[in-house]
């Protein structure tokens, strides 16, 4: 490795960093203000946000190939290639016809008489979502640090703004969830006026049509799958059977929200930059997962201690002691999300190697096995514990799986 592109990595890494705390500590923000201001009212809009963000999650995938798929242009095109526009375009209408068909069966039951208010800003959304995933897919690709870094944190600065003037001049719910959507097109059309030239001329996609679009599915699925097992989760833990209370279990999924985010969220955010991190390391994916692994399992460790010495104060004091568990449980909680980050990084080494198979198989097993404990017949705490646990290690037997016969495969790109 070259000094010049270990500090391109490093400066990279530094600058997603920072955007993805940006963006973190914004979508707190805007739900912390949310609910103060609505208050009884919040459930709608925290209804809204959880779906579409469900939805969003589930597309992540394209970004997750179009990273892997994007390249900087040596030379001319060629026949077959496939070209970022069309792809963007065509993928915006089959999400967009895909959501608003479907509204009719999953918006009624969540929004009621406001199914059609609420289903229409969603389906747009995640249209325009597919516009971002695929030009900070394009971004990381081809390592535009700097444009996707103010990308990611303008987002969600632009979302915040919109959201306060919304409150603000008291415009309702369902004009505050446009004010989620609009920031969208906003970020896009921003993205698009300042790199166009460096997206279309200077990038190229290594793959055609056809072999994008099944690799589209494939991770779209993971996707989805990984958001059944982060923001999905405590929806299914919530109708899973037990005798546990109503303020026992928002105590824990509460708990799970802010004791999980910091380790899962961000790795999570993080994982296109790992995508191109091991595509370009295929003959050191072992020390890269090992190192990089360590570097998690430690910070999840102190970050346990921290949550078992104070945790119960803090959560106390922010939100009052009804919600406060004990800091056993609480530090607990946090060593259960170091396997969904470590299978977030083995997930990141697997697609760079183009093992697409592999990479969704091993999110869908840890989806399946973790929704299968959460609805045994244990007590709340052992089994939301060990479907957290459980589930994304089966997940990495997986991808382990799958990188060790890539290997075999091709042993020139080996260890």
């Amino acid at each position: 490795m070259t000094e010049a592109a270990s500090t391109e990595r490093s400066g990279g890494f530094q600058k997603i960093a920072i955007a993805t705390l940006v963006a973190g500590v914004g979508g707190y923000a805007i739900t912390t203000v949310v609910a103060r201001y609505l208050g009884g009212d919040y459930r709608t809009f925290a209804a809204f946000w959880a779906v579409l963000y469900l939805i969003v999650g589930a597309l992540s995938g394209i970004q997750q190939e179009i990273t892997r798929a994007t390249h900087v242009r040596v030379g001319s095109s060629r026949s077959g290639e496939a070209k970022l526009l069309p792809l963007v375009l065509g993928l915006c209408l089959v999400v967009a016809v895909a959501s608003l068909a479907s509204a009719f069966l999953w918006a009624p039951p969540i929004f009621g008489d406001q199914a059609v208010a609420f289903s229409i800003p969603i389906g747009v959304g995640a249209a325009l979502y597919v516009g971002v995933a695929a030009v900070t897919g394009t971004m990381y690709g081809i390592k535009l640090w700097g444009p996707l870094s103010m990308m990611i944190a303008l987002d969600v600065c632009v979302r915040l703004t919109l959201v306060v003037l919304a409150l603000f001049f008291g415009w309702g719910i369902v004009a505050l969830s446009w004010m989620v959507v609009v920031p969208f097109p906003i970020v896009l059309f921003l993205a698009w006026l300042t790199s166009r030239g460096r997206l279309i001329g200077f990038s190229v996609l290594d793959s055609s049509y056809r072999e994008i679009a099944i690799n589209i599915l494939k991770t779209v699925a993971a996707a989805a799958s990984t958001a059944a097992l982060v923001s999905g989760f405590p929806a299914f833990l919530g109708a899973a059977p037990g005798l546990a209370s109503a303020e026992s279990l928002s105590a824990l999924i509460f708990a799970l929200t802010i004791t999980r985010a910091p380790l899962v969220v961000s790795t999570l955010a993080l994982q296109s930059f790992l995508v191109v991190y091991f595509r370009d390391r295929p003959q050191a994916w072992v020390a890269s997962l090992v190192k990089i692994g360590v570097i998690v399992c430690v910070g999840g460790s102190v970050f346990a201690v921290a949550a078992w010495l104070w945790g119960s104060q803090v959560i106390e004091i922010i939100v009052g002691a009804s919600f406060a568990l004990p800091g056993l449980t609480l530090g607990l909680l946090v060593l259960s999300s170091i396997p969904t980050a470590i299978l977030a990084l083995s997930g990141s080494a697997v697609l760079a190697r183009s093992s697409h198979n592999y990479f969704s198989v091993g999110w869908i097993v840890s989806a399946i096995v973790a929704i299968a404990i959460v609805f045994s017949p244990l007590d709340l705490l052992p089994r939301t514990l060990l479907a957290l646990t459980i589930g994304p290690i089966a997940g990495f037997v997986v991808h382990l799986a799958g990188l060790l016969r890539s290997d075999r495969s091709h042993p020139s790109i080996g260890v």
